[in-house]
């Protein structure tokens, strides 16, 4: 299986699913969580070209499954309704 986190954050959902697949996918958008992202996975000796920084959007993955803790922070972003949403939908392309 293919595991896709959208929202990784610093990677803590997409990093307990390396227990289970080494096959894993992850999306941040913010700058200084992508890099903290990116450090656990170096410090964990993963495979960082599995990261993808930026608006998940603007990115097609073709995955078996999909995990998502939105940032809930966030009421009212357009961005986190679309997610919601999108999810709901169970579309084949993902949303974050």
């Amino acid at each position: 299986d293919q595991v896709l986190d959208l929202c990784t954050g610093t990677g803590t959902l997409i990093l307990e699913s390396n227990n289970y697949t080494k096959n894993i996918i992850a999306c941040e958008y913010q700058n200084k969580l992508f890099q903290l992202l990116k450090c656990n996975f170096i410090l964990r000796d993963l495979d960082i070209s599995k990261l993808f920084k930026g608006n998940c959007f603007d990115f097609e993955f073709k995955v078996s499954k999909s995990i998502i803790n939105p940032p809930y922070g966030q009421k009212g972003n357009e961005t986190s309704n679309k997610i919601i949403h999108g999810q709901k939908r169970r579309t084949r392309r993902c949303f974050c």
